[in-house]
């Protein structure tokens, strides 16, 4: 699987919620011009955050192959080498990685995941498709 950008103006936009039920994540987020989306991932294996609150300034979102996150680009030499290790003991198919401009880093190993506009409930992405 080739990695997935999201393609909407999420940079510099803020987490407004992350909830962890059972298998499934749901990560509520706005982006920099005010419209708000959710992302769902099912199937949930493992889930690391850091520095996890409300309010975080996002810098990306990226949906790709779980094994390979080590080829994901990262200015935090540190996080990466966490990334990196956590996802070989990985057992989804697909791997959500938020980064932060300060705040939030996330890194979510699932087996689908599905991004919607929240007031409309158009989907923006999912995977797999």
């Amino acid at each position: 699987m080739i990695p997935f950008q999201i393609d909407i103006p999420h940079h510099d936009g803020t987490l407004n919620s992350l909830v962890l039920q059972d298998d499934t994540c749901t990560v509520r987020f706005a982006s920099s011009d005010g419209e708000e989306f959710q992302l769902t991932a099912r199937g949930v294996c493992s889930l690391i955050g850091l520095r996890v609150q409300a309010g975080s300034c996002i810098l990306s979102i990226s949906v790709l192959d779980s094994k390979k996150i080590g080829e994901l680009g990262n200015p935090y030499p540190d996080l990466l080498t966490t990334m990196r290790r956590a996802s070989e003991d990985f057992e989804g198919a697909l791997c959500v990685v938020m980064m932060s401009s300060y705040g939030v880093d996330l890194l979510v190993d699932c087996a689908s995941v599905a991004i919607e506009e929240t007031a409309s409930g158009r989907e923006v992405a999912s995977f797999p498709s």
